[in-house]
């Protein structure tokens, strides 16, 4: 019976032991991992804000574009560059 108690006893500082010398091993590396995140979720939010600001200001740039780029159709646009169906590329 003492045997018994005396494994016990052993097992369970072991066990002990154990616990808390993994507790402090990974408690280094975890926050190593958490600072690591945290940097990258800065980075991520940053280059958002930057991303939409550039949008926000392409907004504000409008685009000329001929009738035949957006419907797709036959340009009849006599605008600068005159390309389309009746402008002949070779004799300007």
């Amino acid at each position: 019976m003492d045997q018994n108690i005396l494994i016990y006893i052993v097992g369970g500082a072991a066990l002990l032991i154990g616990v808390i010398a993994g507790k402090f091993i990974f408690a280094k590396n975890t926050q190593q991992k958490v600072d690591a995140a945290e940097q990258q979720a800065k980075k991520i939010i940053s280059d958002a804000q930057i991303n939409a600001e550039n949008q926000k200001n392409q907004k504000h740039e409008k685009i000329y574009l001929p009738p035949c780029i957006t419907l797709r159709t036959g340009c009849q646009h006599d605008g600068p560059g005159k390309s389309g169906p009746g402008h002949d590329q070779k004799n300007p």
